[in-house]
């Protein structure tokens, strides 16, 4: 995986971009391309990677949290289109590919916007634009501005259950998980979905309460009972009077180590 992305050097003196973008393209040119139009169109946003696989796509999504991706469908590996749900709507996603009959299946994946190659700029732009006011990038806490004096953090949470609506209170929430374009969220009273991702829900939350430690999980800390690494390594959390476990991926280990 490439992690050192094709960018000019004013762009790489910065030491913290106000967007991490990862671009996903197996074509050099094209992909040099991208990131040059990026840089001219974003120059405060960054690019934390280069990828052209799916498992690099995979692969750099947890360990570098990018807020936004910049993806072309058919990348190696891809032959089903289908692979692209795995990572979960909470992720924002910008498609870049030539293949016209994509747009249906990018819209129905809570994708933010669609390209088509050849790639202008003042396509690139609209694009950019769009996911500049998706909740998804408004939402994450890796873009900065939520904990400042003022925030409001929700009092109360409503929940969706079949036909039923519980009305949870933040302290009553185990953990949150990304379910498609919604979150579930987990109760002492049961579990239901609320209609907003998981970082824009997550965002309206307390953050010295709710910790994230996986682009799919945040969890209460006031349910961890322990956290212990497994037999490949991987650390995960055990929540007092729940059989689940949460994996905690490896861009988000260093929360748990001691001060």
């Amino acid at each position: 995986m490439n992690t050192e992305a094709h960018s000019p050097p004013a762009q790489q003196a910065r030491a913290e971009p106000t967007v991490k973008v990862l671009v996903a393209e197996d074509d050099p040119v094209q992909r040099n391309s991208l990131v040059d139009l990026l840089a001219s169109l974003r120059p405060d946003w960054g690019v934390v990677a280069c990828v052209g696989s799916v498992d690099e796509v995979q692969s750099a999504v947890d360990s570098l949290i990018p807020d936004l991706c910049l993806i072309d469908i058919h990348l190696q590996g891809s032959d089903d289109p289908n692979w692209i749900k795995n990572l979960g709507s909470d992720l924002a996603i910008i498609y870049v590919t030539g293949d016209p009959e994509f747009a249906v299946h990018a819209f129905d994946s809570d994708a933010i916007d669609y390209v088509l190659k050849p790639i202008t700029a003042r396509r690139l732009k609209t694009a950019l634009d769009r996911a500049s006011r998706d909740p998804r990038l408004s939402g994450s806490r890796s873009t900065g501005g939520e904990g400042g004096p003022g925030r409001t953090y929700l009092t109360r949470v409503t929940i969706s259950r079949g036909a039923e609506t519980i009305v949870a209170m933040p302290e009553d929430i185990a953990y949150l998980e990304a379910d498609m374009k919604y979150t579930r969220v987990v109760t002492t009273r049961g579990a239901g979905l609320v209609r907003m991702g998981i970082n824009e829900l997550s965002a309206r939350l307390p953050e010295e309460q709710f910790l994230r430690i996986h682009r799919g999980y945040v969890v209460n800390l006031k349910f961890v009972s322990s956290v212990k690494r497994n037999e490949l390594g991987y650390l995960e959390v055990h929540l007092n009077g729940r059989q689940e476990v949460l994996r905690v991926s490896k861009s988000y280990q260093h929360v748990f180590r001691p001060d």
